[in-house]
């Protein structure tokens, strides 16, 4: 990939004290080494066969499982082992930024800044089965959302949804490599962002700076639309925000007290449920596929609390000899808050359970010396 990513920026003072900014960027994304690793031959491979335990011992008897690869009505899938096929068009993906600002000195030594941000995100890739493609999913179920406790006949119970199985004639090792290939035309993603911000420089013995951003996204969550299992509630489209707080305080004896306080947006997923081969139900089976897992409500109605911390910081400065020392105190989340930073999403005995939490209250001394 061979490609120029111009950018221009303008600004323009309206008076002694305000200015107008605007930019507009081209950017191409990282890819890095680990792009190559799909193409890899000289890889671990897996192959998964369904098992069906005839003679009820818990273990494999061979001819239990039919292990033939191709047309096999036990093959389900194969991974690793370099299945990817190169795509010579595929494209590079690329960011286009515009920018548009304004600042202001509203006092001395204060200022006054906003921005907006429009980011649009094109031609990002993901990997799809190359020899299976839609029409292949020619076998549509009815199953039942068991809600989120994941079990049928609760209060908590969904309505009907529709699962698709793929055609037994696409099922085996031919029909496995995937290709990594752009989104499908009119999968953008775009971002609309603000932010306004004040800041004090240090005089009368203290400093702060306050701002607060929001982001509006559009994000797909499935690139293609090969498989109609990823049909339902395929985008992202909430409200990203933070705010930050920013303060220091010269106290007596040179020492410097600093606090730092921000909170942003809890962690933001939706409720998902992965259909098993048989229906609790007595319906039809899946046959070629062993599960589906179907996004079964709008992202983002799962969220946790937001996570607000506060740091503090205190340091001494002094000289000691011909150089110049320092001796910090710190405190990090010295509200000891355990908002989450991780949650379950499938329906089941652990949704909605936790899956991190942000770290402890913590205390650090140090020091410095410079000569």
């Amino acid at each position: 990939w061979v490609r120029a990513v111009p950018r221009l920026g303008l600004a323009w003072n309206l008076d002694s004290k305000s200015v107008l900014k605007t930019s507009f960027g081209l950017y191409n994304p990282n890819i890095g080494s680990s792009f190559g690793f799909a193409y890899n031959r000289d890889a671990l491979s897996r192959t998964t066969f369904r098992w069906r335990d005839s003679d009820g011992n818990g273990d494999y008897t061979p001819g239990e499982t039919n292990l033939t690869l191709n047309g096999g009505p036990d093959f389900l899938r194969l991974s690793g082992g370099g299945t990817a096929v190169p795509a010579p068009d595929l494209r590079e993906p690329l960011t286009t930024e515009v920018t548009a600002g304004f600042e202001r000195e509203l006092a001395a030594n204060v200022g006054f800044r906003t921005m907006y941000v429009f980011r649009r995100v094109s031609d990002r890739y993901s990997d799809v089965e190359l020899n299976r493609p839609r029409s292949a999913y020619d076998i549509p179920l009815t199953r039942r959302d068991p809600g989120p406790d994941g079990v049928l006949n609760t209060s908590d119970d969904g309505g009907k949804v529709t699962i698709y199985d793929y055609n037994a004639a696409y099922r085996g090792a031919a029909f496995s490599p995937v290709q990594r290939q752009n989104a499908t035309p009119g999968r953008d993603d775009r971002y609309n962002s603000f932010e306004v911000s004040m800041n004090k420089r240090l005089t009368h013995r203290w400093s702060a700076t306050a701002s607060f951003w929001g982001t509006k996204n559009y994000r797909w969550l499935t690139l293609q639309d090969v498989n109609p299992n990823n049909d339902p509630f395929p985008l992202d489209q909430t409200w990203f925000w933070a705010g930050n707080v920013t303060a220091t305080y010269m106290l007596p004896l040179q020492v410097q007290a600093g606090a730092y306080l921000q909170s942003k947006v809890g962690i933001l997923t939706q409720r998902t449920y992965q259909f098993r081969a048989a229906d609790p139900d007595g319906g039809p089976s899946l046959t070629s596929l062993s599960t589906v897992t179907l996004r079964l409500e709008p992202f983002g109605s799962m969220r946790a609390a937001p996570e607000n911390v506060l740091n503090l910081r205190f340091s001494k400065l002094f000289r000691l000899g011909k150089g110049r020392a320092s001796v910090n105190f710190e405190i990090f989340n010295l509200l000891n808050t355990n908002a989450d930073t991780g949650l379950t999403n499938a329906s089941g005995p652990t949704f909605n359970y936790s899956t991190g939490v942000l770290p402890p209250r913590v205390s650090r001394i140090g020091g410095s010396y410079s000569f």
